[in-house]
């Protein structure tokens, strides 16, 4: 038994040497990581130092986004602030490199709502559908009513890029409110309002404008709903009575990766 009890001790030992062994490995991987981005970023300074142009300077912030560490990704957000929108759009484009990364997510989801170039606000909503990081997805849902029709179509695909379960009754919602549109003017509806300070006149009617934002939508919605679900219903009714089942049962709804799991 003592025998039986040293060898046990000495197997124990030996697994927690390896333990320790591997965290210190771990820890040395991660130094040597830290270090190379590092160096990355250094040799992405001195270049930017070089540049003779803008398309340089966007040049150098591409070949920075080829490494993704925490590093770079911070260097990266520093340029979200840049004058440029050229700047801004790319550092937008390398930040979304980061997959399942939570920060580079959070990150984009903010400067969407600050960004003032409309182009570069919806890069960065379809770079979080690349990210694939479902903590961001009911803020995503505020641009769904965005008046800018590419921006809230941006958010809308990459919510079903992220797929997320609370997604899915925003999008709901957001179909019953397109479904109530009605395709022809009955007369009802006001022109939309004269020129402003710049003297130009916008054209049709308000309810042009309502109809190209069904058109435009629509299959944005459906197709979100249909990558979320892997359900094909047309009608927003059919959904929100499928999704009310689904609530009521017990069960609940399970998003892709949960049925992976299974």
């Amino acid at each position: 038994m003592i025998v039986l009890r040293r060898w046990g001790v000495a197997v124990l030992g030996l697994f927690v040497a390896s333990q320790v062994w591997a965290q210190e490995e771990g820890k040395g991987d991660e130094k040597a990581e830290e270090e190379a981005a590092k160096e990355h970023i250094k040799a992405y300074k001195d270049e930017v130092k070089k540049a003779k142009s803008e398309d340089d300077v966007v040049l150098a912030i591409e070949k920075l986004g080829e490494k993704q560490h925490a590093l770079v990704r911070e260097e990266l957000a520093k340029l979200l602030k840049h004058k440029s929108a050229a700047v801004r759009k790319e550092a937008v484009r390398q930040i979304a490199r980061h997959e399942k990364d939570e920060a580079a997510a959070t990150l984009l989801l903010d400067h969407a709502g600050k960004e003032r170039e409309l182009e570069v606000a919806g890069i960065a909503l379809e770079g979080l559908g690349d990210l694939q990081v479902k903590s961001v997805a009911k803020g995503l849902t505020r641009f769904f009513g965005h008046q800018e029709l590419n921006i809230a179509a941006a958010a809308i695909s990459a919510s079903g890029e992220i797929g997320s379960k609370d997604s899915v009754q925003p999008l709901i919602g957001l179909l019953e409110e397109l479904e109530r549109i009605q395709e022809k003017d009955d007369g009802s509806s006001p022109p939309l309002p004269g020129p402003g300070p710049g003297g130009s006149v916008p054209s049709g009617s308000l309810k042009d404008k309502e109809i190209e934002k069904k058109d435009r939508l629509t299959p944005e919605v459906l197709g979100a709903l249909q990558s979320i679900t892997d359900q094909k219903f047309k009608r927003a009714q059919d959904w929100r009575d499928w999704w009310v089942r689904k609530m009521k049962n017990g069960q609940g709804f399970k998003e892709k990766d949960e049925k992976d799991e299974d």
